[in-house]
Formats: structure tokens, sequence, C-alpha cells
């Protein structure tokens, strides 16, 4: 006969397929029950007819509380057992499990609490847990998990606690320690009981005969609601700060609250980088919970360390051994494919991407660039950063608008060169048709291997005449979109079908900074790019809630532009962010488009029909794309039919990819490469640019070093033209390319300036010295640069000579100069302002700590299932 009492309760989270099996593992015990009473807490009727089915006592209850549950299940015992045994829905016993702990609580009277060995509820030769501690920082640790079970960990021992699944614990303790707190984190529970038991001076400890499967995790007492809401990064933070609230030496926790909000600020950039986020709200909820309910934690302080000592408790912490092993255990590495294709140097594709590059020798960079709308950008980092993300520029006295988001663009350039950002500006149009071939190369990868396909998509791209155009127009925001939006399709690809989370975050990382540059570039097809990685999320769910990350970057970066657009109803304007994107162009004037999409589109259609499945999607994509270009009322459809372009060569790598016979795979790779070829001639090295390389300065060199010592410096340029004359302020060293805005253009605001303007060059062409002082105050000019034709150049002179109030400079190869000769203090004007730009700053950073590789990024490790 046996001779403990043993009683088990049964909590039920309404899986009645669960509970079945769960049930019938305790009917099958060898060691007998003196009673059991299954508490079903969600009111699931199934599961309560069950318990009936097994002959076990069964009771309701509404609750999400594993210590409630349990004490209502011991008040419906008949009678006083001796011990309790707990079991959860998802804890099925072997037949041997309850004799196994029954005889280790026999052994020793010192023992009270005593763990089974956990196995994997679905795979048994797996270990799930066996013993639960904690590291020396107090979050919780389990001893063994994920391990084989080769019989290596049966020896029965002393651990700081274990888990409430399949604990065996005695009646007398649990009455003693009012059972479970319910008031403390989940994952803290259960080693704050058996915490306290150690304090009333008994053992806990584990006994490996005792076989349990498990279904649950870290601790099984996690309520489904609370897998849902927080998750289990913020479980775990709870209760690390809990137990260390409990654990810690009294002094040090005034240290431990107040250094909270700063060590969870200063572990965003380590959660980052090991591409684990989601840690970074859950330590930012720990830390909020804690300083919230601080009384709670300190109230189970006080009850626990009333018990009795602690002192012995360090011993049984996880060494600093035993967590490195962990963490080398908790990967496992991603399996190598049957087939491999060779990558883009292996290939030998790096040779090819240089083609755009030698049949765009005409471009090679010489100074900086000079177009229709294109000028060179400021003369270092500083002067073109000053300009990113402003909310007030300095035209005329000051005007409030939001600075061109495509200037981050131009920011980044400078950051490539900070010295020298227009001759950065230059390199890039000249390589970027090698930049759209490298991404069509790589993008063609996420639907083929055979190295052929990819390379002609990439050269039918990149030596596309439409490309080689916009590159000849040094059409910069378009070029951008060609890069860009190639680069970003494949990152999206490869983080929905990353191996591991910490791989997918980074292809997400590297897709959200292409990504913005798309977005400055061309917010509609960024928009319909959102909405496309969101729709590959919802085909491949296991990574949707990585993908709808990918849009923060650009649409931080698009905020104050679009935010400054609704307010003053200019809903037109949401389609083009920049000054210099090329305006609207006429299809029947320009045929190049609609011949170039309609050849492709046809000879995609015919081969991708077979592979319907994956082409149907993309098809729905282009026909938006279609749509989408037919509304560009500002700027011009160029940068939407790049990105319709680059997804019907993606289609076409389909096509080509169901060719199976050799004669017509041999006939469509001549046809596509002689294309190519022959658009990268006849539309690239033999097409003469559409701009002029120049000096990167705007303004004579006295004007310059001016303003290199007073930024604030202004020149009154003058422009003779036949019988034309206009006059324009300056600032600084001239207006440079980041500082043109194209809703100042749009919307240039009425302002006294103007008339000053134009009235004081009316007055020094005609040399008439009335009231020139007056205006020359009013508006600070401190140089007069006069460009004019040479029938006109002599009578300037003569006019501009004969005034008191101005030096001549000299002839400088921007038109003759004068200085004003008294000093006089500007007006004021509106200082520019930042109001997100920080905030943009520190998203961007974020996905660049993202990108940045790991090896768990590269190697492919990936947190085993079996822990998750």
């Amino acid at each position: 006969m046996a001779s403990l009492a043993v009683a088990a309760v049964v909590v039920s989270r309404g899986n009645a397929q669960q509970l079945n099996k769960t049930l019938a593992g305790i009917a099958s015990q060898s060691y007998p029950l003196e009673q059991v009473v299954v508490v079903e807490t969600t009111e699931n009727q199934e599961c309560l007819e069950l318990a009936k089915g097994f002959g076990f006592a069964s009771i309701s209850i509404d609750t999400k509380q594993q210590g409630e549950a349990i004490q209502a299940g011991i008040l419906a015992f008949q009678g006083s057992p001796s011990w309790l045994w707990i079991l959860h829905q998802d804890t099925a016993a072997q037949q041997d499990a309850l004799a196994g702990l029954a005889k280790a609580a026999e052994i020793s009277p010192s023992v009270a609490v005593i763990g089974p060995k956990l196995l994997d509820w679905d795979n048994p030769i797996h270990i799930r847990q066996l013993g639960l501690t904690t590291t020396k920082t107090s979050r919780p640790f389990t001893l063994v998990e994920d391990e084989y079970d080769q019989g290596q960990f049966d020896t029965a021992g002393d651990t700081l606690a274990v888990s409430t699944a399949g604990m065996l614990v005695a009646m007398g303790l649990w009455q003693k320690l009012g059972g479970i707190d319910d008031s403390s984190p989940t994952f803290a529970q259960d080693i704050e009981f058996c915490i306290g038991a150690r304090a009333l001076g008994y053992r806990v400890i584990v006994e490996p005969s005792a076989r349990v499967l498990s279904g649950g995790s870290l601790s099984s007492n996690l309520h489904p609601a609370n897998k849902l809401f927080g998750g289990r990064a913020e479980a775990l933070a709870k209760a690390h700060v809990h137990l260390a609230t409990i654990l810690w030496p009294a002094f040090l926790l005034p240290l431990l609250y107040l250094a909270m909000p700063f060590i969870a600020l200063a572990s965003i950039p380590l959660n980052l980088l090991q591409k684990r986020p989601a840690r970074v709200a859950g330590q930012f909820s720990a830390w909020i919970h804690s300083w919230f309910t601080i009384a709670k934690r300190l109230g189970a302080r006080k009850r626990l360390r009333a018990l009795g000592s602690l002192a012995s408790l360090p011993k049984l912490y996880a060494s600093w051994e035993q967590i490195s092993s962990r963490r080398s255990q908790r990967f496992e590495h991603e399996p190598e494919p049957e087939r491999k294709a060779a990558g883009y140097f292996e290939s030998g594709a790096v040779w090819l991407s240089l083609l755009p590059v030698l049949l765009g020798f005409g471009l090679f960079p010489q100074g900086a660039i000079y177009a229709e709308r294109l000028v060179p950008l400021g003369r270092s980092f500083d002067a073109v950063f000053s300009s990113v993300a402003a909310n007030t520029q300095s035209y005329l006295n000051g005007v409030n608008l939001p600075a061109e988001p495509f200037n981050w663009f131009y920011a980044l350039l400078s950051v490539a060169w900070p010295q020298a950002p227009s001759t950065a500006l230059a390199w890039f149009v000249f390589l970027a048709p090698a930049l759209a071939f490298a991404g069509m190369w790589f993008l063609a990868s996420s639907v083929t291997e055979r190295i052929w396909i990819r390379n002609v998509s990439a050269l039918l791209f990149s030596l596309s005449a439409p490309l080689l155009g916009l590159q000849r127009e040094a059409a910069v925001v378009e070029l951008v979109v060609a890069v860009s939006v190639v680069w970003t399709a494949y990152f999206l690809y490869k983080a929905s079908a990353s191996f591991n989370l910490a791989r997918a975050w980074r292809w997400v990382g590297l897709a959200g900074l292409f990504g913005a540059l798309l977005a400055v570039s061309s917010p509609l097809v960024f928009g319909l790019l959102t909405v496309a990685a969101i729709g590959l999320g919802a085909i491949r769910i296991r990574r949707l809630g990585v993908l709808v990350w990918f849009f923060v970057p650009g649409a931080a970066l698009l905020a104050p532009w679009f935010l400054h657009l609704i307010e003053i109803g200019a809903i037109e304007f949401l389609t083009v962010t920049s000054y210099s994107a090329a305006g609207p162009m006429d299809f029947y004037q320009e045929p190049t488009w609609v011949i170039t999409l309609g050849v492709v589109g046809a000879l995609a259609l015919i081969g991708s029909i077979f592979r319907l499945q994956v082409s149907a999607p993309l098809w729905v994509l282009a026909l938006a794309l279609l749509f989408a270009s037919s509304y560009q009322p500002v700027a011009g459809p160029q940068s939407v039919l790049i990105a319709l372009f680059a997804l019907l060569l993606l289609l076409l790598a389909l096509s080509l990819e169901s060719i199976r016979l050799d004669w017509l795979r041999v006939s469509a790779l001549s046809t596509l490469v002689i294309t190519a070829l022959s658009s990268g001639v006849l539309f690239g090295a033999m097409q003469p640019k559409n701009f002029e390389f120049g000096i990167e300065r705007q303004v004579p060199a006295l004007v310059l070093a001016a303003s290199d010592v007073d930024l604030d410096v202004r020149t009154l340029r003058i422009v003779i033209s036949g019988q034309e004359i206009s006059g324009e302020l300056i600032w600084g060293d001239g207006r440079n390319q980041e500082e043109f805005s194209l809703l100042y253009d749009y919307f240039r605001p009425n302002s006294e300036v103007d008339n000053q303007v134009a009235q004081l060059t009316g007055s020094l062409i005609a040399g008439n010295p009335d009231g020139i002082s007056a205006l020359v105050n009013a508006l600070g000019v401190d140089f007069v640069l006069v460009t004019a034709d040479p029938n006109s150049v002599g009578q300037v002179r003569i006019a501009l000579d004969s005034l008191s109030l101005l030096q001549s400079s000299g002839e400088t190869s921007f038109g003759f100069l004068w200085s004003v000769v008294e000093k006089n203090q500007p007006p004021a004007v509106a200082k520019p302002s930042y109001p997100l730009r920080e905030l943009q700053l520190l998203i961007i950073g974020s996905f660049a700590l993202l990108a940045i590789p790991t090896p768990a990024s590269i190697s492919g490790r990936r947190v085993r299932k079996a822990l998750s």
C-alpha cells in the first residue's frame, strides 16, 4: 500500500485534445491517486464531460490565474491528502511518473517539492526542462533544455526551482506559502514559490525517473491570452525585475529601479544589433510595469524574506559555463540546399556589370553636373545636411516650407564624399546603370537559379533605352528609383524566405534603408511596394510580423512633406518629392517607354502563364503600377514606369525559366543579348549627354571667401540678356541643389522683397543713386554680380562704377563683381528648424543596426523550435 496520500489537480485551458492525453496518463499511473480534480478555466463543456468520462471530479471557474485555479481544485478535494500533484492540460505523465516522484519524496523527509523530467509533447526524445534556476542577475534560466534524452541527466539532485507542470508538493508547504502568488509575473511564479520552500528549510529536487510530456515552454502556466498580449520577451523581462527585487541585496534596489530606464535605453542598440527588436518593447514594458507596481514587488520581497534565510541560494544559480553552453546549444544551422547556383562574383556577372560603365564612358565625372534642373550641391557635408528635414528655409524673408525629402539622398552622397558632394553625385549618375544591373541580377535570382536568365534580365534593365536616356538627362531622382526599387524588392523577398528570425530582421533592415531611398524618390512606388510587402507576408505568414516594419523609415522621411501638403490641400504633390524630378512626359513625343514596356510585357505574358501561381500577384502589381503611371500631374511618370519595367523583367525571367527546348533557349538568349547590347550602343555610347560638367562653386571666389566667414552674406545677381533684365538675391555661396524647393516654385508667397529687388536692380542698371542706399540696407546686400552680353556690359559697368556705394572687384568667371563699401546689418531671417530630424535619424539608425550582419544572420543559425 502506498505510504503517500496524493491528490492531483489538473488545470485545463479548454483544449480537449491535449486534456484527453493528460487524463489518460493520470488514469494509467502505477502509483495510486486518492482523487483527481479537473479545473476547467474556460467553461469548455467538452473538457468537463471528458473529465467525467474518466471518472474524475471536475469544476469550472472563469480565471486566467494559475494559483487561483489550483486553489479551487484543492478546495474541491474530499479529505486531506498529504501531497499535491499539479498538472496542466498539456502535461501527460508516463505510467511510472508519479511512482518516481513519490519514491523521491519518501527517501528524504526534507524534500517538499519534486519536479519531473519534462519531455517534448511531440518529440519525447527531447528534454524540454529538468529544473529551473536564475542567472546571477536573477534572470530565469532552465538548467536542461532541448537535449536529447540519453540518460545523461538521470541523477536526482537539488535545484533552485521546478515548474508547476508535473510538480509534486507537500500539502503542508503549499498551505504555509499560500500557494502560487498570482500577483507575481508569470515566469517568476514557479521560482518564487520554490524559493519560499527553501527559505523554510525544505529541499527542492528534480527526479529524472519521473517522465512527463509537456507542451509548455519555460513555464507551462502562461495563459494563452498572456501569450498573445506582451509575449515571451515581456514576460521574461517582468520576471527578471521581480526576481531581482526579491533576491538582490536591499542597498542595490534603489540603483536597480533608478537605472532601469537607462538600462532599457542602452539595451536598444544591442537588441537591434542582435536582431531581437521584440525585446526592446518587452524591456520598456517591464520597466514601466515594475515602477507602477513597485509596492507589490517590495511586498513579495518582505513576505519571502520573512520565511527564513536565502543565503544558501547563490550556489544554485546558473554558472557562466552553463549560460555559455546554453547559448551555443540554442542555435541550429541552416541545412545546405541540394543545389546552389553560383553567386554574383563566382558566376562572373560582376564583369558584365561593367558593360554599362564602358558604354557610358562619355559621362565619366569631370566636376559638378549642370543640367536643366540640376546644379551643384553644397560644398561640404555640413552645407548639405543643413537642408535635410528643414522646416524653415532662407528664401526672401524666410519661408516656412518643409525641405524636399529627396535631400536625404544628397546627404547620403555627402557622407560618402564629405568634401565634394557634387562629385559624388556625378559618380552616382555615371555608375547608376551598373548598380541597377546588380540589383536586377539579385532580384531575378528570386525566381530562377539559371545564371543566363539573371544576366539577360540585368542587361536588359541596365542597358534599356529609357534608363540610359534618364542617365544622359542626369535625371537623378529617377535613377535613384531604378537602383533602389530592385534592391528593395530583393531584400523584401529575402526577408520573407529567410531561414531564421535574425536573418529576416537583417533583410528587413536593408529593405527599410533602401525603401527609404525609394520613398524620398517616388512615394507612389513606395506605397505600392509597401502593399506588396504586406501581401508577401500574407503568403508567408511566419514573416508577416517582420515584413510590416519595412515601411517605417520611408514613412518617417516623408512625414513632414506629407503633413504639409495635406495641410495646404495640395494632394497632387503627394507623388513627387523633389524639384529635380523630371516633369510630365508626353508619350507621343517620347514613345521609348511605350515600345519597351509593350515588347517586354508581351514576352513576359507568353511564358509566365505557365507559372500562374507565382506570376498572378506580380501581374496584379504590374497593373497597379500601370494605372498609377497615368496619375502624375506634377512630375513625369518615369519613376513609376521604371518600377513597372523591373517587374516585367522579373516576369520575363519567369517566362525564360519555363523554356525547356535547347534551340529555343539559345535563340532567346541570343536575341535578348543582342537587343540589350544594341540598346547600350545606340542609346548609350552614341548619344550625347544633355548636361555639362563645371566647377562646384556658383559664386566668385571673393563672395565664397566672405560666405565662409559670414553665412548671411548676400549677393544681388543681375542677368541681362538682350532686352530682358532679372535680379535675384543669393544667400551665402549660392543656391545649391538641396536648397531648391518644388513647393516654393509652385506656391511662392508674395513678399515685399520681390519689389525691393526689382527696384534696386533697375536703379543700379540706370546708375540712379536715389534710394539705393536704403534698398541695399533693407536687403542686406554685400555684393553685386552682373552677367550681361558684350553689347550691354559696357554701359552697365559705367553705371555701377558711377555709384559711390559700390567698389569694383573686377571681372570673374561668373561676371563682373562689385562690393558694397559700407557694411550694413542685414535684416533678420528665419533660421532653419528641424522638428522631426532627430526622430528620423533615430529610426534610420535603428534600421542600420538591424542591417549590420551578425553570426546568426549570416551563418543561418536560428533558435531551435523546441525552445520557443
